[in-house]
Order: structure tokens, then sequence, then C-alpha cells
């Protein structure tokens, strides 16, 4: 029975291996996920920024204008 034993000790041990790496990998994949997500957001905002600000300037610049040919 000593064999039968070693073969199943092996079979739990591979199979928690894999559940380990298979968890591993989802881990990975969610924080990559995640990252991409916080990227977006502020790559989002950025760009939301900018388009503000060139807003800002151009009323700026079109106000410099009003006054100057009032």
């Amino acid at each position: 029975g000593e064999k039968a034993k070693d073969t199943t000790d092996y079979a739990a041990q591979k199979t928690k291996e894999n559940t380990d790496f298979a968890a591993e990998k989802a881990r990975e994949a969610k924080d990559t996920t995640a990252n991409k997500a916080g990227e977006y957001t502020n790559y989002a905002a950025e760009k939301a920024k900018e388009a503000k600000d060139a807003t800002v300037q151009k009323a700026g610049e079109y106000k410099d204008y009003a006054a100057e040919k009032a």
C-alpha cells in the first residue's frame, strides 16, 4: 500500500500546485486589470483637464479680443 500512498500524495501535491498556480495567475490578471483601469482613469482625467485648460485658454483669448475690440 506504500506505493499507492505515494501516488496519492504525489497527485494531491500536483493538484495543489496547479491550484496555487491558477490562483496566482488569476491574481496577476486582476492586478493587471486594476492597473489598467487606474491608468485609464488617470488618462481620462488628464485628457479632461487638458480640454478644460484649452477651453479656459480660448475663453481668455476671446475675452482679451473682445476687450481690445471694445
